[in-house]
């Protein structure tokens, strides 16, 4: 926990209990353990009230018996109050607790009085500002009230009241839609409710009417099928009247259903001599458009309810200014749009392809020329001057109903003046960059399609028998497009023109970025070319921060990151890559707090080829992002307080404070980290990729992130060997050796430290050769050899001792101690845990510090002092979890069942063994799944259950059996022979017996020592 949450007092605080419980200090997250979690969520569930202690025990540990119960519920208040910086919060009065709040602070209650604040407008008849307000209510929620902790008695109950409540508010807000007109835009959410809750009858007329008004009927009478379906198998009963009743307006068509008709005028052609059509110039109908219902019944919706009559200004027009980037759809999505609403405006429809996006524009003045020839102007009547133009332009459609479709602006300036100013008319109009500066203009920003839609669009344009038939691969074609809707249609459409190509083979050419962009051109279409056009107006810094960007292959561009490629402050890279996010070449994913951005795959090609063709210092981008990945790496794991990097010369590497949070900065930029490591080795950069490879191990580690772990050694181990970079080669073998070790694969670790040691001959490094003794050791000791893992151990010390390094010391004293505590020689296991927890203090290092904590209780167990190590490996595991290492902390469960053993208490030390078992399956330790298996089937032997505890012991010997651990392997089949007797099975006993034996004989002497 940082200390500035520590020292909050007086910092604002926010709890927030619809979705995920959350405690924000100063709008910082927290981090609370599961424990701390349940028990906030308690007192929030009754905010000023008290829970009894019984309660609160009852909700923390349910039916397990927990001794010390309310010491340990104090102990949990204890770390809540320091969380939340002022002890005064959380009283204690009586035998129970009360979580003091102050308004607005906890979510739940500014939810509720939202809602109370939407009921008194809805009863003073204000019903838009009662949506408004019920709108903003909803928007609170983050996903399930108290979401996770369902098993809690004492939450649930309020989680379903909370739940019940939400409903009924997105019920009265449909309520005041339909009634409003405005049914169409919700159908997408009433569909998805209506499905999660099917017998709720009011959510189920809701959505008919909103069906029925949108032109689909066949849909609303299904829903009433589907819903009577539901209540009679589920209920035995049949729909309420009011549904039934509304099933037979529908039926009937019944006029009552359709929302209040806009209010008819006669329409005056105010030039009927000059003019005997209306003027239709829109582009033909998209036969196989697809993929925007939602946004299309927006538009319907908005255009339907700008152009009432009621409470607005005769001279405003409804503008809706459509936006996104190159080739997502916006024509496509405009004209099929302005085709749907002709009907409602049969003066005209008018429509200019402004070419915004080109060197050179359409100017307005030429723009209002044509529209006026089009309306009968006479080319002799029609003004010189832009202004006087836009002046009669007005004035001919003041009493009409057109609607103008602009197409391609570039900015509100090019688009103002071809604006009408009556009411009766419609304004749609595309554009990369969002017209946020048009008066009065509803945005509508498109985003790329999901799978659903861009398959539906390859399948319309190809062919649906073909995509059926390979949809793996039609899959990766729309994968591989970017979901962007043109490189899709280009791709469908080469596939409908080529019918002997299987989709497999047009997706192994998509598969190759240096020609994926040559692949998605067709005729007049190219992503190339629409992408290029994005960059006419582009500033030269932000055609530079474009190109340069190309070079990152990561999933996100963090604002410190693209500070770093672009060799600028932060501040200022910012201000250009505003730029490219205007003109839609980049897309800002995170705008609270430091802003993350995104480029588009096919854009991200696009930009790497400009940047091969013009930019003369590619190759130091790289070089500078590696260096920046480095040095915050190193800051955050050093806020971690996990102690000196190894290799050691890595602590010298940049002097950056550590962030807020260092562990949540790790979690949100480690697919960043990972990419930068990858990049960084395929690049040849294998000084860059080794050393932020080693210095994510313990992060990796912690976080259990063992894919990453493998990806970025390997790759960063492979550009060393091309490189001959033998301390690379050293280093990444140590740390894949550990790996190894992990994952049991014990062999394969002695071999990669066998390659270490060569390296490090050949690249002397005192600190790797000593990191190799160390890793030696640690294999030794999990292969059961405490005898040879004591003598590397006693090599590492000596080497580190040599260099001076007091950390290095301390970790080999701390396996010492631990090889020490295998052989049952406490006394000088002791010694020398001891010896490197104070180290460990010293140097900050929390991690080893609780590694240090479990295998001093564990002394403390074998030497009979119970409570010394009940309280010792309860801080250690409450350390690891708080440093978020479960894997660390499935190891001191198992060290506390091994106490409850100790105690006679079989009922918990099988729960821990349990808990102990998940963690290690969870992290697929199958060494420590083997020991769970083996601890849970002796519990089952001191409860006389001989044939569970035989099941287990099966589990745990065919685990030993396969890793090839021969002490523990001998271990447990003496177990299981003894429960095999106890059942009567004298046959499996005795061969049991015999398999034992023969490996005693070749464990030898190590069977002298019990292993932790």
């Amino acid at each position: 926990m940082p200390a500035a949450v520590e020292e909050s007092g007086g910092e604002p605080v926010r709890f927030f209990v619809l979705g995920p419980i959350q405690l924000r200090v100063s709008g910082a997250p927290s981090p609370t353990a599961p424990t701390l979690r349940v028990l906030l969520g308690c007192l929030l569930a009754r905010p000023d009230a008290p829970v009894p202690f019984d309660e609160l025990i009852d909700a923390l540990w349910g039916d397990k018996p927990v001794r010390n119960a309310r010491q340990r519920l104090h102990v949990h208040v204890h770390r809540l109050r320091r969380l939340l910086g002022d002890p005064a919060r959380i009283a204690c009065e009586h035998a129970t607790y009360r979580l003091r709040l102050q308004p607005g602070e906890l979510d739940a209650e500014t939810f509720e009085s939202l809602l109370d604040e939407a009921g008194a407008s809805a009863r003073a008849g204000d019903d838009e500002r009662a949506a408004a307000t019920i709108r903003e209510a909803l928007e609170l929620w983050e996903g399930p009230a108290y979401a996770g902790l369902d098993h809690v008695e004492l939450l649930r109950a309020e989680a379903d009241r909370l739940t019940e409540r939400r409903l009924v508010a997105f019920e009265d807000l449909c309520a005041a839609e339909l009634a409003a007109g405005r049914g169409s835009a919700m159908i997408a959410e009433l569909r998805d409710l209506a499905a999660q809750h099917p017998l709720r009858e009011r959510l189920q007329e809701q959505l008919m009417i909103a069906l029925y008004r949108a032109g689909q009927q066949a849909s609303a009478l299904e829903v009433y099928r589907r819903t009577r379906t539901a209540l009679v198998d589920e209920l035995g009963v049949e729909p309420g009247p009011r549904l039934a009743e509304l099933h037979a307006a529908v039926l009937a068509a019944d006029p009552a259903l359709a929302p209040t008709p806009e209010r008819t005028r006669d329409r005056v052609d105010p030039h009927p001599g000059n003019r005997t059509t209306a003027p239709a110039q829109l582009p033909a109908a998209i036969a196989d458009f697809t993929g925007r219902d939602k946004q299309l019944a927006l538009i319907q919706d908005l255009a339907a309810h700008d152009a009432g009559p009621a409470g607005t200004d005769a001279g405003v027009t409804p503008v809706l200014a459509i936006s996104g980037p190159a080739g997502i759809g916006k024509t496509a999505l405009a004209i099929c749009a302005a085709h749907r609403l002709r009907g409602a405006y049969p003066d005209g429809q008018l429509y200019v392809d402004l070419r915004g996006a080109e060197a050179v524009a359409l100017d307005a003045g030429d723009v209002l020329a044509g529209f006026l020839r089009a309306l009968g102007t006479a080319a002799e009547a029609i003004p010189d001057r832009t202004e006087e133009r836009a002046t009669l332009f007005r004035s001919l459609l003041a009493d009409s109903r057109i609607l103008v479709l602009l197409d391609n602006a570039n900015s509100e300036e090019q688009v103002r003046r071809l604006i009408p100013a009556a009411r009766g008319c419609l304004v749609l109009i595309t554009s990369r960059t969002p017209l946020g500066g048009l008066e009065g203009s509803r945005l509508i920003d498109l985003e790329r399609f999901d799978q659903e839609q861009a398959l539906e669009l390859l399948a319309r344009v190809a062919g649906r028998e073909r995509v059926a038939a390979e949809p793996r691969a039609a899959a990766g074609i729309v994968e591989l497009c970017g979901l962007l809707p043109l490189a899709v249609r280009i791709a469908a459409a080469r596939l409908a023109i080529r019918p002997d190509w299987a989709l497999g083979q047009l997706e192994s050419r998509l598969a190759d970025e240096c020609r994926r962009l040559d692949e998605l051109r067709l005729g007049d279409l190219a992503v190339r070319a629409s992408l290029a056009s994005s960059m006419q107006d582009l500033r030269p810094a932000a055609r530079k921060a474009f190109r340069r960007l190309g070079l990152l292959d990561t999933p996100q561009v963090p604002a410190w990151l693209a500070a770093s490629v672009l060799d600028q402050a932060t501040r200022d890279s910012e201000h250009i890559l505003d730029q490219l996010v205007d003109a839609q070449l980049l897309e800002l994913v995170q705008a609270d707090g430091p802003p993350r951005y995104r480029l588009h795959d096919l854009v991200r090609l696009y930009a790497g080829e400009r940047a091969q063709d013009e930019e003369p210092h590619s190759a130091g981008v790289l070089e500078r992002a590696s260096s920046a990945a480095l040095a915050r790496t190193i800051a955050a794991i050093r806020g971690l307080e996990f102690g000196p990097s190894r290799p050691a010369a890595l602590d010298d590497h940049g002097k950056l404070l550590p962030p807020a949070d260092p562990l949540g900065w790790l979690e949100t930029e480690r697919t960043v980290l990972v990419s930068i490591v990858r990049q960084a080795a395929d690049a040849g950069l294998a000084d860059a990729a080794c050393a932020l490879a080693s210095t994510l191990t313990p992060f990796l580690d912690t976080r259990a992130q063992y894919d990453d772990w493998r990806r970025t050694h390997e790759a960063a181990l492979a550009a060393a060997r091309r490189l001959g970079d033998d301390r690379g080669i050293g280093w990444m073998s140590v740390k894949l050796a550990e790996l190894a070790r992990i994952h049991d694969d014990f062999a394969g670790s002695l071999e990669l430290l066998d390659q270490a040691s060569s390296a490090f001959l050949a690249a002397p490094d005192g600190v790797g050769e000593a990191e190799v003794r160390l890793q030696t050791g640690m294999t030794y000791r999990a292969l059961g050899r405490p005898h040879c893992a004591l003598s590397s151990f006693d090599e590492a010390q000596l080497r580190y001792g040599e260099l001076g390094d007091d950390h290095g010391v301390a970790l080999a004293r701390l396996n010492v101690g631990a090889a020490y505590l295998d052989l049952r020689r406490q006394g000088d296991a002791r010694a020398h845990l001891t010896s490197a927890l104070t180290a460990f203090r010293a140097h900050a290092d929390r991690r080893n510090l609780a590694l240090a904590l479990r295998w001093i209780g564990v002394c403390d167990r074998y030497d009979g002092r119970y409570v010394d190590a009940e309280t010792r490996l309860i801080e250690s595991r409450a350390t690891f979890e708080a440093l978020g290492d479960t894997h660390n902390a499935a190891f001191v469960l198992g060290d506390l069942g091994r106490l409850c053993l100790a105690l006679g208490r079989c009922v918990d030390a099988r729960k821990l063994f349990e808990d102990s078992l998940a963690g290690f399956r969870t992290y697929r330790d199958r060494h420590g799944e083997a020991r769970a298996l083996h601890d849970i089937g002796i519990v089952q032997q001191r409860r006389a259950r001989h044939h569970l505890a035989a099941r287990y012991l099966r589990d745990a010997v065919r685990i030993w059996r396969e890793l090839g651990v021969r002490l523990w392997h001998e271990r447990s089949l003496r177990s299981l022979r003894v429960s095999l007797l106890a059942t009567g099975d004298t046959t499996g006993a005795r061969t049991a017996a015999e398999s034992a034996d023969s490996l005693a004989r070749e464990v030898g002497e190590q069977r002298s020592f019990i292993p932790l």
